[in-house]
């Protein structure tokens, strides 16, 4: 939630809500702002990417800490199901693992991609080998480790691309990316890497 919150705040600017005007806005004007913007307006697309399991499941222990917190804040405002009920008047496009999730809206279902299908993906978006290459170095170091973390991940197009994205921009090695992302999947998954996108979905 706290990643849907920065990206709301950096919305607020690009809009330039009446709260970005002031001399120390704060966090939940803004995205009052930016909430009243989508409502009062039409045609626009919310896309929340790689939204994960927990987001809104109610675990016993988030059941616990609600009982000391208000449900009306700014963290029930960032709830999937609170987002899907409040924002009406544009789309809102989720890409997920979390089936319960899915359930909440219309789902189109991706497959995974074939093992050498997402190693050539891997290897063309992370700028590790351009195309040509990788036709002809289907039998080198590089493309074995590439091979091998691609099927760590299950073909999926959204981790592949993570991965990608994230060894372009720190250029740490194949095999270091999984042995980082076996300790701390989370953490890589939530990292803000910026890069220039390829293709536009």
């Amino acid at each position: 939630q706290a990643q849907i919150a920065e990206g709301l705040v950096r919305i607020a600017y690009l809009l330039g809500v009446p709260e970005t005007k002031k001399d120390e806005p704060k966090q939940q004007y803004l995205i009052n702002d930016v909430f009243h913007w989508l409502r009062t307006h039409d045609k626009w697309l919310f896309i929340m990417d790689n939204v994960e399991e927990d987001l809104d499941e109610e675990t016993p222990d988030k059941k616990e800490n609600m009982r000391d917190k208000d449900r009306g804040g700014l963290e029930d405002d960032l709830k999937v199901k609170h987002l899907l009920v409040m924002l009406q008047h544009g789309h809102i496009l989720f890409t997920t693992r979390a089936q319960f999730i899915a359930n909440l809206a219309q789902n189109c279902l991706l497959d995974v991609l074939q093992l050498e299908e997402g190693t050539q993906l891997f290897l063309h978006r992370s700028n590790l080998l351009s195309l040509s290459a990788i036709q002809q170095m289907n039998e080198s170091a590089l493309y074995k480790e590439a091979l091998t973390l691609t099927q760590f991940l299950g073909g999926l197009p959204l981790a592949i691309e993570q991965a990608a994205a994230y060894i372009q921009e720190t250029g740490c090695s194949v095999a270091a990316y999984q042995q980082l992302y076996e300790m701390s999947r989370k953490e890589i998954l939530q990292s803000k890497v910026k890069y220039k996108r390829l293709y536009t979905d």
